[in-house]
């Protein structure tokens, strides 16, 4: 299809700035100052230049995905959000990738998903509620099952107590708790004839949101992920190449709710039959992985926005320190195995600033599903071991390889000794920021028994400090 036929039927039409077609296929732009020339001749010349910065887009033919992608500039969900969602490239002329935008997840073929009235008895639902259930004098059945309390406040947030929380389980490296299982599906679905041991699924907290059976109404205080996106978004290119990335357009306060992962929901054996290649957008469902012993192949479930996905499919990632957290929300089903992953601002979020999330991704397991990547999230507790020498000055790869290694093996404590003997120069904040770096990675030496347990408050009484 020609440009022009698609400029004379889109409203990126608008966003081309364009103010006539002519009959001769000539695009009358408007001038840098404002007036407009249009003094085109038959073969598409300008015949007056007088304005300056006039620019002339000549007929051309466009690809499928340029095609969609100029349809839908304005609104990249195509009218499957409650608001729309517009996408802007102020770097180059690079479209966004080429997906299925979907508001809703959906099984691809094994997955064991089921929703049924039937299955949800009255004391994992509230019948007897009237109106918004966040305004009764007692917590509902609901509540009581997200620890007899509800998680949001009537302004439609996330409680500051229980999102605090949330970050500590996450973020806190002494307050993480990782489950592990009888028999990982991660490992299981190798095809490795020796399978590692599990390596840790995070124990989460999760929100029980009021569904179709309670009796309360739609605009329920306690019905937030599934009134689906209702702030301002755009999704626009990174200048700084990271790729495209999502951004807010309004302010958000913490504790707010932006969106949900939505994408194909994929066993874990799916998820690495249909493609020999790691994955770039497969987030586990594993919360309670480690509470279900021998877990089914059917009931180990990931979400895979590659193909078929929504708006959070270009949050990027940050470690440690982003402006998103994702929280486990059960809905419609009362399967452990199978949940809704939304994100909280973790603090305020100002117009156009970036939202990010922490992907949980270690660098050093090549064997994760997820590709690994050259991390360049900027943030200064950067996990990725290539950037280490250039965020903790005096530390290069090897050093924090030998760091790693005689980490405290119960309580991820880094060993004083090594600390003063190889790097009596640290100073007491990058030591904090060694810390942060290297907690979520020995967990997986304790498992190995590979490293000495050494007592720092032991080594400062016998002065070996």
């Amino acid at each position: 299809m020609l440009v022009l036929d698609v400029l004379k039927k889109s409203p990126a039409r608008d966003a081309c700035d364009a103010e006539k077609i002519e009959g001769n296929g000539c695009v009358v732009a408007r001038l840098l100052n404002g007036s407009v020339n249009n003094h085109c001749s038959a073969n598409g010349v300008v015949d007056d230049v007088g304005g300056e910065g006039l620019v002339v887009a000549p007929q051309r033919y466009l690809t499928p995905n340029e095609l969609r992608c100029l349809h839908d500039a304005n609104d990249i969900t195509k009218g499957e959000e409650n608001v729309e969602i517009s996408w802007v490239n102020e770097t180059n002329k690079e479209s966004p990738p080429s997906f299925q935008y979907i508001s809703e997840n959906l099984v691809f073929q094994n997955a064991r998903v089921s929703f049924s009235l039937f299955r949800i008895g009255d004391e994992r639902c509230c019948p007897t509620c009237l109106g918004d259930c966040l305004l009764s004098q007692k917590p509902c059945a609901c509540a009581c099952q997200a620890g007899r309390n509800f998680a949001y406040t009537p302004a439609g947030v996330i409680k500051e107590d229980f999102l605090e929380e949330c970050i500590s389980m996450t973020r806190d490296p002494p307050k993480q708790c990782l489950l592990n299982c009888t028999e990982c599906p991660l490992e299981r679905s190798k095809t490795d004839d020796f399978p590692e041991p599990c390596k840790g699924h995070l124990k989460r907290k999760v929100i029980k949101e009021c569904w179709s059976k309670c009796g309360c109404n739609k605009q329920c205080g306690n019905r937030v992920v599934q009134r689906g996106v209702n702030c301002k978004l755009q999704v626009f290119l990174t200048p700084d190449g990271r790729g495209w990335g999502l951004r807010t357009l309004e302010k958000l306060p913490k504790g707010a709710f932006v969106c949900e992962f939505v994408g194909e929901i994929l066993t874990i054996s799916e998820l690495y039959a249909r493609n020999k290649e790691k994955h770039t957008s497969p987030v586990l469902l594993d919360a309670y992985w480690g509470l279900k012993g021998v877990i089914k192949d059917e009931e180990a479930l990931c979400l895979d926005a590659t193909c078929y996905g929504n708006v959070a499919r270009f949050i990027n990632h940050r470690c440690l320190d982003a402006n998103l957290i994702e929280i486990p929300v059960e809905v419609e089903t009362p399967d452990l195995h199978y949940y809704h992953l939304a994100f909280f601002t973790t603090r305020d979020v100002h117009a156009l600033e970036e939202l990010t999330w922490d992907y949980g991704i270690d660098f050093d397991d090549l064997d994760h599903p997820v590709k690994t990547f050259q991390c360049r999230c900027g943030s200064k507790f950067c996990r990725n071991m290539k950037r280490i020498s250039t965020m903790v000055p005096g530390i290069n790869s090897l050093r924090m390889l030998k760091l790693i290694k005689l980490v405290n093996a119960d309580t991820g404590i880094i060993p004083a000794r090594f600390v003063s003997d190889t790097m009596p120069a640290l100073s007491q904040a990058t030591e904090f920021h060694l810390q942060r770096l290297i907690g979520p990675r020995f967990q997986r030496y304790r498992r190995l028994k590979q490293a000495p347990s050494m007592d720092v408050r032991k080594e400062t009484e016998d002065g070996k400090q």
